[in-house]
């Protein structure tokens, strides 16, 4: 049966998948020449080829002899897919129908695709040799009386190809044959994407989230961006998509090489005249000048969908000529830019950054091109490791390095290997280094002090010592991040190091002497009175650092000479004195593990801007007299144990950071400090033995307090009004602090308050959770205290339920965090559910808890392990419609009660998974439990703690996730951990790992992951089988349940809010992540939640999701 517009119905199947096999062409095309070759088949090949599929055409006209050549018959066995244009005249030409019996043989010996097309003459003819058809053969007859068997097969041939699945020309999309060749094109297209690509090896997933960033049934005009480092597949992603997609457009275009054809005018229009002629489908294009260009562009294709990749763009210009305004282009147009720098993709409206490749991805890729092969061969496994590891996992580097090992004996490789590790690779070093040269000369310096200096430190901590030395560093960082230079998580400079090794080269090259790190150039420099005189930086680096074998410096004079140092960062290397002069254009003084027991600060000083003492034999810091320090900011003296007492720093009037943390001899500091008008932090956490502070705290520019540990602190000082500006304040583990000064209601821009640890304030609760006797300064004004507080820890406080107010909304309002774990409370207070934005409730190890009813509306994670004597829990899924996370770890009595074990395992985990299926959102609950819910189907457990789940493809498009249950027989001496993963084909892939795990008792555990996660999980269900694996520190741990969860049965969006925000509860006030540069420049809103990024064997990966 014809269908108008679709393939022809086959009465027999097309044959069977073909194996994974290297084609050299993708498409092999058979006609009669003298009916098609200047018509029909002429256009068909010209849309096969401006699609990019690489067609060999056969053309009758070379043919000589009475059979089809030998390379003929070799580019038809190397042919993806076989197109077989049959018209009037094709059966009259033998050499014709011996391509067809070949064609036929090669589907069936070797899965080739055969695709017929059917041109003025109709399938029946073919099929049953009718009209023209049978005039030939009647031909053939004559002519070969004696070879009736050939006859015969061409017969078999023709009936086989006219049974398979093709178009008829004259009744596909009501005869018009530009549409019927569009349709030809794409359902080729479609079938070479599902084939296994070779030069896609690792990339095949993020192919797939760029095409699901298309938005393809969106008319607006939409473009998007890939950004990342040379070397990542930026150009190999966007090619892939371009082939695959680029047949749905009316028009399209790849435009390679922008970075280097469009540096100027003339190079831009010969970009301009590339695009026009591809999409339009116009040889030799020409413009007037760039302007016409963008005229041209307009006007030619404003009313066309288009398809456009602009690759390799490395300037606005280049944008605004070749892409300037979406109305430039048609209703649906896409346009895709690749770049290294991600601010040119500041109007794009999807962006993209691919991550490196996954280990066993890299190996795979490597091995390829080293040895042909999926893995490497026998006896260079070890070596192979080596070398992958080396690059980092950089496509572009496992592609060159692979290619150079491919063929060579393990004697080269070890050669090479060690060579490598000295000296990087030419073409991969060049690549890389286009980025570099596109810096300019201020960006480049902070590139080469951050690659050779700082890669792994925190980025306040860099910023501040390049800000220092007059580098602009929050500008210059920025645009290394945006030029994919670097990565910043969880405010740490990360870089790769194949980049970095390019930055080290460079530092060597072109600056010698200047800046030096390593021990080597260190002893070089200090023993050279040249090299003194030029050295700019001397960092001794952690890596390089040896306690026992510090760099030894001639003498304390040695500084003296270096007239031009600005940084100087000294490990231990004293050898003789001390110091007495250091350089007059000193900029950030670094002395770790300091020997000497004094350090003076004099007026030659004067420049200097940080300065870091750490872990020093240091007693006294002298600052001498009538000197006054402008530039001085930084002042760090961390774990200099000696030290009792801090000197008088008003002659240090831009002091901003104060850093006197585990000085445990310090006793007192000076009065000046706590007056000071320009310190924002101030850190004295874990001066154990700091017995007084100043009476009163006067510092209007102070954000944050750090007292944690300060055990013999008696008291705080009363703060004034001045000192307003505090966002955080943590007194965890003050325990000789008997109660907060009243004067603590003046600081309502306090954000963070810890008062954890045993500070056990008794008689100074009241004062602090209720609304009674108020200072006078405040008697006329709103009573309401802590307005701004949003974080507050008051573990292992001895509290009780009466200590609380019965208003707490006007004690607290816009509390988020409350931890109140290890107290003494039976039940909790009333008041805590008038805490309107409170999402995150920690009652852990509070035993004496017997009942959970009232919890805050907005709550999302609820904790409260370990609570021995918990028997009862409210009704949590109607009240509280956010709850997401929910932990109860050992908490045994809910065992008991019938009625709450029924009410947890089934209503309540049933209530939650329907939620988060209506919004997508991921759930983690673990509660008490000795079996699987009976709405969970229970899944067999296979080897190694594998479980296979089966979800036929057919079902995907009704499914909206799934819900997994575990049982958890636990019975161990130490809390202990499970962690579930999915096999993707590629490797295992972390899904979940419970913070907590019980130390005794049956536990059940229930998580819910949305289809449209587990399909970029698993490279969209190629398999109908998913492998779910559970590791835990006991091979016999788990039953497993399962639940589908289809899209028909959940509760529409429009009843319960159509979202649930994210929020997770690593990071939580007992582990700070907030900087105290975040504070200092007011971009604090919220902890960085990391949760599990940290913890042992976690996955860095982008699709690492905790439940």
């Amino acid at each position: 049966m014809v269908m108008d517009g679709a393939l022809v119905s086959s009465s027999s199947s097309s044959s069977a998948a073909a194996p994974a096999k290297r084609w050299t062409y993708d498409v092999f095309l058979s006609f009669r020449g003298e009916d098609t070759r200047n018509n029909f088949v002429d256009h068909l090949y010209s849309a096969l080829d401006h699609a990019g599929i690489y067609t060999f055409k056969d053309d009758e006209k070379l043919q000589r002899g009475n059979s089809i050549s030998p390379g003929l018959v070799t580019a038809i066995q190397e042919s993806m897919v076989a197109v077989v244009v049959f018209s009037k005249n094709y059966a009259n030409s033998c050499w014709c129908l011996d391509e067809l019996v070949k064609i036929i043989e090669c589907q069936d010996l070797m899965g080739q695709k055969v695709l017929p097309v059917f041109y003025d003459v109709e399938p029946s003819d073919v099929r049953g040799q009718k009209r023209s058809f049978y005039t030939a053969f009647q031909q053939h007859e004559v002519k070969s009386r004696d070879d009736m068997e050939k006859q015969n097969r061409w017969r078999d041939a023709l009936v086989t190809a006219a049974n398979l699945s093709g178009w008829d020309v004259s009744r596909t999309a009501n005869g018009r044959e530009a549409e019927c060749i569009k349709q030809i094109v794409r359902h080729i297209l479609s079938y070479i994407e599902s084939r296994p690509a070779e030069n896609l090896i690792g990339m095949e997933s993020r192919v797939r989230h760029v095409k699901s960033l298309l938005c393809k049934g969106v008319d607006d005009v939409y473009m998007i961006g890939i950004w990342g480092m040379g070397g990542i597949g930026k150009t190999t992603i966007a090619r892939a998509v371009y082939h695959q997609v680029s047949y749905e457009f009316d028009g399209s275009s790849f435009v390679e090489d922008v970075r280097e054809n469009g540096t100027d005018k003339r190079g831009l229009k010969s970009l301009q005249e590339k695009l026009l002629s591809e999409i339009l489908m116009q040889e030799h294009f020409k413009l007037k000048d760039c302007d016409d260009g963008v005229s041209q562009i307009r006007r030619r294709l404003g009313r066309k969908k288009v398809f456009v990749v602009l690759d390799d763009v490395d300037s606005i210009t280049q944008l605004e000529f070749l892409a300037g305004a979406h109305e430039w282009f048609g209703p649906g147009s896409r346009i895709l830019v690749t770049t290294r720098d991600e601010h040119l993709l500041c109007y794009a409206q999807k962006k993209y950054a691919p991550e490196l490749l996954k280990p066993t991805e890299a190996m795979r890729l490597f091995s390829r091109y080293a040895f042909k092969a999926n893995t490497p061969s026998n006896g260079y496994e070890v070596l192979s490791d080596a070398v992958v590891t080396h690059t980092g996992y950089l496509p572009l580097a496992l592609k060159v390095l692979g290619s150079y090992f491919c063929g060579r004996n393990l004697e080269f490789w070890q050669s090479a290997l060690n060579i490598l590790a000295k000296k990087p690779n030419k073409e991969i070093n060049g690549i890389l280094k286009l980025s570099y040269d596109c810096l300019d000369d201020f960006e480049k310096e902070i590139f080469l002090h951050i690659a050779c200096l700082f890669k792994g430190k925190k980025r306040y901590y860099v910023t501040r010592i390049l800000d220092s030395l007059g580098l602009e560093a929050v500008r210059g960082i920025t645009v290394l991040i945006e030029k994919s230079f670097m990565t910043i998580s969880n405010g740490y400079i990360h870089m790769h190091d194949l980049i970095q090794e390019m930055g080290l080269c460079i530092g060597r090259e072109c600056f010698p002497d200047k800046i030096v790190w390593a021990p080597e150039e260190i002893k070089e420099v200090v023993t050279n009175v040249t090299k003194l005189e030029n050295v700019e930086a001397i960092v001794e680096k952690d890596r390089y650092f040896n306690e026992r074998r510090p760099v030894p410096y001639s003498s304390a004079e040695v500084f003296k000479r270096m007239k031009k140092l600005r940084l100087l960062q000294v490990k231990g290397g004293f050898t003789f004195s001390e110091p007495t002069h250091f350089p007059e254009q000193l900029r950030w003084l670094c002395l770790v593990k300091y020997p000497f027991q004094s350090l003076r600060i004099t007026r030659g000083m004067a420049k200097l801007v940080g300065l870091e003492i750490q872990e020093a034999q240091i007693k006294q810091l002298e600052i001498e007299k009538k000197v006054t320090l402008t530039n001085l900011k930084f002042m760090i003296l961390s774990g200099s144990s000696a030290i009792n007492s801090f000197p008088d720093v008003s002659g240090v009037p831009n002091l901003e950071s104060l850093n006197l943390s585990y000085c445990s001899r310090l006793v007192e500091v000076h009065r000046s400090v706590l007056l000071h008008e320009k310190i924002i932090n101030l850190n004295l956490n874990c001066c154990y033995n700091l017995k007084r502070l100043p009476p009163i705290i006067k510092m209007k520019s102070l954000q944050t307090l750090h007292l944690m540990g300060c055990m013999h602190l008696e008291r705080l000082p009363e703060i004034s009004r001045e000192t307003r500006r505090l966002l955080l304040l943590n007194i965890s583990g003050c325990g000789g602090i008997m109660a907060l000064p009243s004067s603590t209601r003046l600081l309502t821009a306090l954000t963070i308050l810890d008062m954890g640890n045993g500070m056990e304030l008794s008689f100074g609760k009241e004062n602090f959770f209720s609304k009674r006797i108020l200072p006078n300064e405040l008697d006329n004004q709103d009573p309401i205290l802590f307005i701004s507080l949003r974080i507050l820890d008051l573990r292992l406080n001895n509290l009780v339920e009466d200590d609380f107010s019965t208003n707490l909304h006007n004690v607290w309002p816009s509390l988020e965090e409350l931890v109140l774990s290890r107290n003494v409370i039976t039940r909790l207070p009333a008041s805590i559910s008038q805490l309107s934005h409170l999402k995150y409730l920690n009652l852990s190890c509070c035993i004496n808890l017997k009942e959970l009813c009232e919890l805050p509306s907005l709550i999302q994670f609820l904790k409260a392990d370990n609570c021995k004597y918990l028997e009862k829990i409210g009704d949590l899924s109607s009240k509280c419609r956010w709850l997401f996370k929910i932990s109860l770890y050992s908490c045994p009595k809910l065992l008991e009660d019938q009625e709450s074990q029924s009410y947890l395992t089934n209503m309540l985990m049933k209530s939650l998974v329907q939620k988060c299926a209506a919004v997508n959102h991921q759930l983690s609950i673990a509660v008490p439990g000795s079996k699987i819910p009976n709405w969970f189907t229970k899944q067999q457990l296979v080897f190694h703690n594998k479980i296979m789940l089966n979800l036929p493809k057919s079902q995907i498009t009704r499914v909206k996730g799934l819900a997994l249950c575990f049982l958890l027989r636990l019975n161990w001496p130490d809390p202990t951990w499970f962690e579930i993963k999915f096999n993707t084909s590629n490797e295992e892939v972390l899904i979940v790992r419970p913070q907590h795990a019980a130390k005794t008792a049956n536990h059940v555990w229930i998580g819910y992951m949305s289809i449209t996660f587990l399909e970029n999980l698993c490279d969209g269900f190629e398999s109908e089988y998913l492998i779910l694996s559970v590791n835990s520190c006991l091979n016999d741990l788990v039953e497993c349940g399962l639940c589908v969860v289809y899209k028909d049965d959940v509760i529409p969006m429009t009843e319960i809010g159509s979202w649930i925000p994210d929020y997770d509860d690593s990071g939580k006030i007992n582990h700070y992540c907030v900087d105290d540069e975040d504070f200092q420049h007011g971009r604090w809103s919220q902890p960085s939640l990391s949760y599990g990024k940290d913890r042992p064997g976690a996955h860095n990966s982008s699709v690492h999701v905790e439940l």
